[in-house]
């Protein structure tokens, strides 16, 4: 499994026993990775999908790859999780999501992450379409993604207020 580096970060693939240790015990999960977990990761959201990913992860080791931890690299602290919510579908499209813990919000963290994480994606040739969503009023969120290059492609009304769905297409397609 690759781990991801950019300047600052690592993004490390979660495995089973890194989705296991997650949803038994922080200290487990600080033994298992050598590092520090931020008290508020994972979020109450992540939480509930970590399920799912250590499902998908003893079926298919390789679907780790999609899901990752955001690990600062400095300060050898997991701060966070970015990836997609699972391998392309039959028109090549993956989903990304992202989530940093508070106190390293603002400082360009989502955005780098899923900078590299949308890079490593469109090597895959299955991999033609990258798409997000968030609620119209989460102003963080939009700035990542128009940063990222991606399009508001139309909107839904969703539990919670409108939901802006995102799209970026492959360099190749």
């Amino acid at each position: 499994m690759t781990q991801l580096q950019t300047s600052r970060l690592a993004l490390v693939p979660i495995t089973f026993e890194i989705a296991d240790a997650t949803l038994r015990d922080q200290n487990e999960l600080e033994s298992l990775l050598g590092l520090k977990v931020s008290e508020e990761w994972p979020n109450p959201d992540f939480r509930d999908a970590l399920e799912f990913v250590r499902r998908d992860v003893k079926r298919d080791p390789g679907y780790s790859e999609w899901t990752r931890l955001i690990v600062h690299s400095f300060d050898k602290r997991v701060i966070g999780d970015a990836g997609f919510k699972s391998k392309p579908d039959s028109t090549g499209t993956v989903e990304i999501g992202y989530g940093v813990v508070s106190d390293y919000r603002n400082r360009g963290i989502a955005h780098e992450a899923s900078a590299a994480l949308i890079d490593w994606a469109f090597r895959d040739q299955r991999v033609k379409r990258v798409v997000a969503e968030c609620y119209e009023n989460n102003e963080p969120s939009i700035r990542v993604l128009r940063k990222l290059g991606m399009e508001i492609t139309h909107t839904e009304e969703a539990t919670g207020g409108r939901m802006l769905k995102w799209a970026l297409d492959s360099p190749g397609s």
